[in-house]
């Protein structure tokens, strides 16, 4: 349930030297950005787009105040693929879990394995709580899921 909510994606401006630069960005506040970006350049929203007159955005500017993977990583345009691909990632860690955890159940006992699975989920979600980068975050949820897919204590 995750990433449903921290793939949410904000609306963004382009960010483009000829409209505004950074500096400008920290000065002004979100109805100010977003009346520039609405206006745009000419003529032309900076909202929600990729490129402006054929030039690609140097950044982005996300409005709101949620921070999601898509704000933090900037996974828009060319990279907006990679949301849907660490869903994925974290469901293929799930079905080698669930044939660790079945494997190691049988060999280390099923207390140990469940709590072990406890607390190898309980570091993962910690340490992928202050990734740096999309793929340290997608690795980590590969190893989420490994942990999820743990066998069940009867």
């Amino acid at each position: 349930m995750l990433l449903s909510f921290a793939s949410f994606k904000n609306q963004y401006a382009c960010v483009v030297d000829s409209v505004f630069n950074q500096s400008e960005l920290e000065i002004l506040d979100e109805a100010e950005v977003w009346s520039i970006a609405k206006r745009g350049f000419n003529n032309e929203s900076l909202i929600d787009v990729c490129e402006v007159d054929g030039v690609g955005c140097q950044s982005f500017y996300f409005f709101g105040t949620k921070r999601t993977i898509t704000s933090e990583w900037n996974l828009v345009c060319d990279l907006r693929w990679m949301k849907a691909t660490i869903t994925s990632i974290q469901f293929v860690g799930s079905v080698v879990g669930a044939i660790i955890g079945g494997q190691s159940g049988d060999y280390f006992g099923r207390k140990k394995t469940l709590y072990g699975s406890y607390l190898l989920h309980s570091i993962f979600n910690v340490i992928a709580a202050f990734s740096v980068s999309w793929q340290m975050f997608a690795v980590l949820r590969f190893l989420i899921g490994v942990t999820i897919g743990k066998p069940k204590s009867y």
